[in-house]
């Protein structure tokens, strides 16, 4: 994912992520489990992984 802005900074970024399936989602859902890599002052990679049979296709990932 792009940041909206690139950090000027050469400090660290940390990126924190979480799951959630939107006001819509009725019920449990499989665990799931989220992670970054590969942070950068532009960008970062988000990784998902969802256990269960399959997938609705429902996760929603928040990032700040």
């Amino acid at each position: 994912m792009q940041y909206p802005r690139t950090f000027s900074s050469a400090r660290n970024v940390r990126v924190l992520a979480s799951i959630s399936h939107g006001n819509e989602s009725l019920g449990a859902h499989d665990s799931a489990v989220v992670w970054t890599s590969d942070v950068t002052q532009s960008s970062f990679r988000v990784c998902l992984l969802e256990s269960g049979l399959s997938t609705n296709g429902s996760a929603i990932v928040n990032w700040i």
